[in-house]
């Protein structure tokens, strides 16, 4: 039954009711999620009447109520103190189910990225929920370096929503009393933990893109910090440039996307001396499908996004000095650069 259909059914009156009743008793979290649920079904003044008459101790005992509220209650509700204060001192801030060694799979967090977007955090409360997350970071570290040195890594992919809520949270939001150093730093272990835990742990992005796990290799690459990527990564933009050329991935447009953006928007950072060939054999691999001497039968991928990243990749090319005579005269028929 969709939206329209519940509001005019015969029992509309009955279920509103029934909503009203579950306002003045409702005592479970899973009885206030029926009415946020069903929240269009009874009046605004009444809906915050309920929130703000719930018990701090009903709102702290569970993390998805928790989420769910702060989307739900006015700006100016006394309700929006109360809820911070309940955030700032709940047990599911930055929890990642580990205790005394072990780690629980599945335990819930808040999505406080997404809250701080709802409610204003003052800059000691933003701190507070920062020092927070330190702690919780650098138990995921010691544990992820632990398991590392014992070859235990099955849980590790566990850290893997956490560490992108931590993302999330310190990209998201200002810290005036943090210092740049302390920021990066701590962006820099968020980032790292998050690539060296995804895939189970098990893989790095040189094993992913060996064994066709593109879009998960590309993916943990948008997460390296641009001045890291030809740093640290480089290998992994051969293997990644070798596949377009060879035209030998079932993620060719995604290859495509991503290494013609990273080399045109960070070009100053790419060293020249090793990309600058490997720029050339990606335009000379893709000349005859652009000339007219073959047909367009390269499986996964679109000759228009091919067009887009071609000539972006020329453009870098041309501007470290190579040449190509074909794609200096090339017209593009798909887009327009």
């Amino acid at each position: 039954m969709n939206e329209e259909d519940l509001l005019s059914s015969q029992y509309i009156d009955n279920i509103r009711q029934g909503i009203l009743w579950l306002c003045e008793n409702g005592n479970k979290p899973a009885q206030i999620c029926v009415i946020l649920n069903l929240i269009k079904l009874i009046d605004e003044e009444t809906v915050q009447e309920c929130l703000e008459n719930l018990p701090t101790s009903l709102i702290e005992s569970d993390c998805t109520l928790m989420k769910a509220i702060p989307n739900y209650i006015q700006l100016n509700s006394p309700l929006i103190s109360r809820i911070k204060g309940v955030i700032l001192k709940s047990r599911f801030l930055w929890s990642n189910g580990i205790s005394n060694g072990c780690v629980s799979v599945g335990c819930s967090f808040l999505d406080i990225a997404d809250i701080s977007k709802i409610i204003d955090f003052t800059e000691d409360e933003l701190l507070h929920i920062w020092d927070k997350m330190k702690l919780s970071l650098f138990q995921i570290q010691k544990e992820y370096n632990t398991r590392s040195a014992n070859e235990s890594l099955f849980f590790l992919s566990h850290f893997d929503g956490i560490l992108d809520e931590m993302k999330l949270f310190v990209e998201n939001n200002s810290f005036k009393a943090i210092t740049k150093e302390e920021y990066d730093r701590v962006h820099d272990i968020i980032i790292k933990l998050r690539i060296s835990v995804s895939s189970n742990s098990s893989h790095n992005i040189s094993e992913l893109l060996i064994e066709d796990h593109t879009d998960n290799a590309i993916s943990m690459l948008v997460n390296v910090k641009p001045e890291k990527r030809f740093m640290e990564f480089q290998s992994e933009y051969i293997l990644l440039a070798n596949k377009i050329v060879l035209k030998q991935s079932q993620y060719l447009n995604s290859c495509m996307k991503h290494f013609s953006w990273v080399v045109g928007t960070y070009s100053d950072m790419v060293p020249r001396v090793i990309f600058k060939p490997t720029l050339e054999y990606i335009l000379i691999a893709y000349t005859p499908y652009f000339n007219g001497d073959l047909d367009w039968d390269i499986a996964y991928a679109r000759k228009d996004e091919f067009e887009k990243g071609l000539m972006r990749i020329y453009s870098i090319f041309r501007n470290w000095g190579g040449e190509n005579s074909f794609w200096a005269s090339y017209k593009p028929r798909f887009v327009n650069i």
